[in-house]
C-alpha cells in the first residue's frame, strides 16, 4: 500500500507536519518496501482551489491513505473524492508515524 505523509523535510527522519496544506513536502511510502517518493510542495499554490490541487497532486502518486496532523473539512472532501483516505492527528517523525501505523495494534486500519 502507498501512503502519503505531510512533512517537513525529503526523508523518513522528518516531522509531520501539522497542517497538511502548509507541508513543504509529501512522502509517498510504499509499506511493503519502505522506498519513497518525494513531492516537492514547497512552491504550493494557495487560493480558492488549493485543496482539489493539492489532492489531484497526490493522486497522481496513487496513495491509498494521507496521514497527517491536521486537514480542514474541505480538503479531506477534496482527498476523498480522489481515493485518498485521510487519518489525522498524527505527530512526530515520518518513520515513527509509519511504525505506528503499520504496527500489529493499528492492523484492521490496514484494510483501506
Amino acid at each position: 500500500m502507498k501512503i502519503a505523509l505531510s512533512c517537513s523535510g525529503s526523508d523518513l527522519n522528518a516531522e509531520v507536519v501539522k497542517d497538511c496544506h502548509l507541508a513543504p513536502y509529501f512522502l509517498i511510502v510504499d509499506s511493503d518496501t519502505m522506498n519513497y517518493e518525494v513531492v516537492d510542495h514547497r512552491q504550493n499554490v494557495r487560493g480558492q482551489d488549493e485543496e482539489m490541487q493539492l489532492a489531484d497532486l497526490l493522486a497522481s502518486y496513487k496513495p491509498s491513505l494521507l496521514l497527517t496532523g491536521r486537514c480542514s473539512d474541505k480538503a479531506i472532501r477534496a482527498f476523498k473524492r480522489a481515493g485518498i483516505h485521510v487519518l489525522t492527528g498524527i505527530t512526530g517523525s515520518v518513520r515513527a508515524a509509519l511504525n505506528k501505523y503499520l504496527s500489529p495494534v493499528c492492523a484492521p486500519r490496514k484494510k483501506l
